[in-house]
């Protein structure tokens, strides 16, 4: 983690540490049953563990006669759960991190046509509360799939990829074809999937993620034959989780690039006030200031900060949400509202 880190960037990365974390023990508890099960007696041991999960719903007396394959394709299938959820976290973190860029960057929406859009933070709700505005989500609405992510960051956000990233490219190409066969088709080899596997492209672009990235040499991949079922292990699903969490940092860099300080301070402000609820949000703050600098925190090292809760007042006290003659409503104005409704 970095010295400034996006909302949408920090909510990826512990996704990312969370499918690391199940994809090793969920492949040592499926590793210890086979242990477990390869034994004469293993058909009905597997179905006694079955049964002592105590799921009404499950009928008891469970005997499995190829207990040895059952397992092993659990394994296989922990593997390949761990492909389409590494590929549904960065797909859900490069949607976040434009909206972001939509609502925080002010110079984003000026200079990027992607972003540009009549903008506003919040809004009143027809039953008089502040409520996030859709504007920004309704942008982002426009993204297209995945297969063109990588353009699309470049587009949107004026990304430019480091030449060594742009390097290991292919080996995203390559993931997604493989998310694709697992969720679309059975887990079966297309020709598609067999030829790109063995590209040159591919195979440089291993290389290249070996050399730029790599602690330790990389697993090998299984060989993708058409027609026959994808044989991943864990460890391939947590490679393409890394190859992706390196592009994500590329692109949270640029975005924090796009965001200043006192912008930051529009993050903070919104996550820990506007949102109807945040994980972060666990602790009882006396001030709006001291619940907004908390958020700070969170996006901004206090070692290299140097924004102080008088720039946090100051900061919300210059965003004019509207200036009627009976009242002036700032972002400052909102922030005390909604501390004190959290507050009860």
């Amino acid at each position: 983690m970095v010295s400034r880190n996006t909302e949408a960037f920090i909510v990826y990365f512990s996704q990312r540490e969370a499918l690391t974390n199940y994809l090793q023990i969920g492949t040592a508890a499926m590793a210890l049953l086979l242990r477990n099960v390869a034994a004469e007696n293993g058909p009905d041991l597997l179905g006694a563990f079955v049964d002592a999960c105590a799921v009404k719903h499950w009928a008891k007396g469970k005997r499995f006669p190829n207990q040895i394959e059952v397992v092993q394709n659990g394994i296989a299938e922990v593997a390949h759960h761990g492909v389409i959820r590494h590929a549904a976290a960065f797909d859900n973190f490069t949607r976040n991190i434009v909206i972001e860029c939509a609502r925080f960057s002010k110079s984003g929406r000026q200079s990027l046509d992607k972003l540009g859009h009549s903008h506003s933070l919040v809004q009143k709700n027809p039953q008089g509360r502040w409520v996030v505005c859709p504007c920004c989500h309704e942008k982002a609405d426009t993204i297209g799939n995945l297969a063109t992510r990588l353009e699309t960051m470049q587009e949107w956000l004026g990304w430019r990829p480091s030449p060594k990233l742009a390097d290991v490219f292919p080996m995203f190409h390559l993931m997604r074809r493989i998310r694709n066969r697992i969720a679309h088709y059975d887990s079966m080899v297309g020709a598609d999937l067999e030829d790109y596997s063995e590209s040159k492209d591919v195979q440089d672009s291993i290389a290249n993620f070996r050399k730029h990235y790599a602690k330790r040499d990389v697993p090998a991949l299984p060989k993708f034959r058409r027609g026959n079922r994808i044989s991943l292990a864990a460890v391939n699903s947590i490679l393409f989780g890394s190859m992706l969490y390196e592009i994500a940092g590329e692109v949270n860099n640029h975005a924090c690039g796009m965001i200043n300080e006192h912008e930051f301070i529009d993050m903070a402000f919104f996550y820990s006030s506007i949102v109807e609820e945040h994980p972060y949000r666990t602790v009882r703050h006396r001030t709006a200031e001291a619940r907004i600098n908390y958020f700070l925190d969170r996006y901004l090292r206090r070692a290299t900060r140097t924004v102080t809760e008088r720039d946090i007042i100051d900061r919300l006290q210059s965003q004019i949400i509207s200036d009627s003659s009976a009242e002036k409503v700032t972002l400052w104005s909102i922030a005390v509202q909604r501390h004190r409704e959290l507050l009860t």
